[in-house]
């Protein structure tokens, strides 16, 4: 969905109840400091990409809709 917004992505994962939270942070925080232009600082910096791990080992760990089937 190359035309979709953040938003409309971050709707697309809310049905996975452990990634949508961390997605919805890291959204936020995006947004934040791209659009808001807001600094960051070392803390924020490892913060997001903690929060980002989090979210790759949670889409690494849920299998594939092809895969349950």
């Amino acid at each position: 969905r190359p035309q979709a917004t953040n938003r409309e992505y971050l709707a697309l994962v809310r049905r996975f109840d452990r990634l949508h939270p961390v997605m919805s942070k890291l959204t936020d925080t995006f947004e934040r400091v791209w659009y808001g232009e807001a600094a960051v600082d070392r803390g924020a910096y490892d913060a997001f990409e903690s929060m980002h791990r989090e979210a790759s080992g949670i889409v690494s760990a849920t299998p594939s809709p092809a895969a349950t089937k």
